[in-house]
């Protein structure tokens, strides 16, 4: 008691001054300098703990949707030994030796399989005893070109060739300057390989989920048994796995850890001979959850509120940024979401093949290219007209069968425009109002789809054999050039969005336009006889300019 009596001495006007300073200094700014450091200790053990959990939960998810992908690509390439049709055409081979009957066959089922798929890039068939002989197909909607055959023949083709033997029934993923390759062997009733199937996977489409693991900078994926980096962006990854990054060995179980002030969260696929995916994450997210709980401590150095408010305030922001970070993380989930549906479409379309429905599984792969269309994955406004036509085809595929041989569809396109930059899903809404307005299911019917050039322009036009009636013009009007859109249905407004699009790209004097035509009176020297066979009809008109001209304005 006396030691305080000391230091709190009220003798004068000084000592009263001096008293309430060590009061203040005591009594508030030493207790908040302690409960501030104590707040901040346990904030960071906390976010730490917190951001550990985040990143493998998210990390979880990211890996269990891989596997599902990669599963997908796998039941695909079963597919060529599964179904008869590589099988019967080789044994045909063997004994006609007609080799032009089994390139049809070989390369429609390539095309049936796999030129739709959205995991894969491209598809090469090779039998053993024709090396140099490839039966190919690629997918123009996820970027696949020729060259990508062109670059697996001068890259890895030998050195695939050379897997046949050790692969046995295995499937094995392999990789070459960053290209994924998926490959299988096509056996006889004796189990003897006589052709490898090898497909490309997209990496950006297969890897996707990975990028939405909470606070991603980078990936990979690392094959346990080979230790053999499939691909990786950087060279922080090499160097971890050197310094003995960790691998959880439980599928679907993830790990965190920390090296040379990098984090990282790996998870484990057991299939393809063990599979490790490996994720940095961004010190730059981690630091900026730090700054944000180092301000709060300093806002209360400053302020010297009262202990009540602060422990108050300490709770209420506290429990504010977990419901924040809670936020992020069904953010993250939710770009996961839009991926479900094709998933799903994928699931249906092998239980009908499993079925051997190939009818409904053709139908469930052009929606799914339709599907994909729709969302846009590279973000991309323009793209060429070969992709537009893509997206057409496989929209033209499920009417044709649902009308059958009461529709037939005629294209006319010049082949020099197919590399010409177009906006997206500009066509397949006028193709989808044509067949909507201009097809009668009780008799034939014949829609065109007309490409072609006029100077500096490019006219897209789609002509059916139905004919406008006085309300269907004023309808188009409206739909046009009016400025009501709540009363339109679907098509009308995806024709209203597409008149609206190409003149902000490229001006009023370009858009779209439907009108009456008559091929008999139309004096148009470029028709043709397919282009309308009967009587008067509707040509829907689309008029952008070509490559010369820029493309914002």
């Amino acid at each position: 008691m006396g030691f305080w009596k000391k230091i709190f001495s009220i003798d004068n006007k000084n000592d009263m001054r001096s008293n309430m300073a060590k009061i203040i200094l005591l009594g508030w700014f030493l207790p908040l300098v302690l409960l501030t450091a104590a707040i901040l200790a346990l904030l960071s053990g906390s976010m730490n703990r917190a951001a550990r959990n985040t990143a493998q939960t998210s990390a979880q998810k990211a890996v269990e949707i891989l596997g599902m992908r990669l599963n997908d690509c796998e039941l695909a390439s079963k597919n060529a030994s599964y179904l008869p049709v590589i099988p019967d055409s080789y044994r045909a081979y063997l004994k006609d030796g007609d080799k032009k009957d089994l390139s049809v066959a070989v390369t429609t089922f390539l095309n049936q399989q796999y030129r739709y798929h959205p995991d894969i890039k491209d598809a090469v068939l090779i039998f053993t005893a024709e090396p140099d002989e490839l039966y190919y197909t690629y997918n123009n909607s996820n970027g696949g070109t020729y060259k990508d055959i062109q670059a697996f023949q001068l890259e890895s083709q030998e050195a695939v060739l050379s897997l046949s033997e050790e692969l046995d029934t295995d499937t094995r993923l392999f990789s070459r300057n960053d290209r994924i390759y998926m490959i299988r062997n096509i056996m006889d009733s004796k189990f003897n390989p006589y052709a490898m199937l090898i497909l490309e996977l997209d990496r950006q489409s297969v890897t996707e989920s990975l990028t939405s693991v909470w606070g991603y900078a980078d990936s990979a994926l690392l094959q346990k048994d080979t230790r053999e980096l499939l691909f990786s962006g950087c060279e922080h990854i090499p160097e971890a796995i050197e310094k003995g990054l960790v691998f959880p060995e439980k599928t679907g179980s993830a790990s965190y850890q920390t090296i040379a002030r990098r984090s990282y969260v790996t998870g484990y696929l057991k299939d393809y001979g063990g599979l490790y995916a490996i994720v940095e994450l961004d010190n730059n997210v981690i630091k900026a959850e730090r700054k944000t709980y180092i301000s709060f401590g300093l806002i209360l150095l400053v302020l010297l509120i009262p202990l009540l408010v602060i422990m108050r305030q300490y709770e209420h922001i506290y429990r504010e940024e977990i419901s924040l970070r809670d936020a992020r993380i069904m953010a993250l989930q939710s770009q996961i979401n839009p991926h479900f549906l094709n998933n799903t479409l994928e699931i249906i379309n092998w239980e009908a093949r499993l079925a051997e429905n190939y009818k409904i599984s053709g139908m469930i792969e052009a929606l799914s290219t339709m599907l994909s269309a729709t969302m846009n994955r590279r973000a991309e406004n323009l793209h060429s007209l070969r992709e537009e036509m893509n997206y057409v085809d496989a929209y033209l595929y499920i009417i044709e069968r649902r009308f059958g041989e009461q529709l037939r569809v005629v294209k006319e396109i010049d082949e020099s425009l197919l590399e010409e930059r177009v906006p997206r899903l500009i066509i397949q809404p006028i193709v989808e109002n044509a067949v909507d307005h201009g097809v009668d299911a009780s008799k034939k019917n014949t829609v065109t789809i007309r490409i072609r050039r006029d100077e500096k322009y490019m006219l897209i036009e789609i002509i059916n054999t139905g004919a406008l009636s006085d309300e269907d013009r004023s309808r188009i009007q409206e739909i046009l050039y009016g400025s009501g859109e709540s009363s339109l249905p679907h098509i009308s407004l995806g024709i209203r969005n597409v008149n609206s699009r190409i003149k902000l790209i490229y001006g009023d004097d370009c858009g779209l336009t439907i009108d009456d035509y008559d091929p008999k009176t139309s004096g148009d020297e470029n028709v043709t006889v397919s282009a309308a066979e009967s009587g008067p009809c509707t040509i829907s008109t689309i008029r952008i300019t070509t490559s010369d001209k820029k493309e914002q304005r």
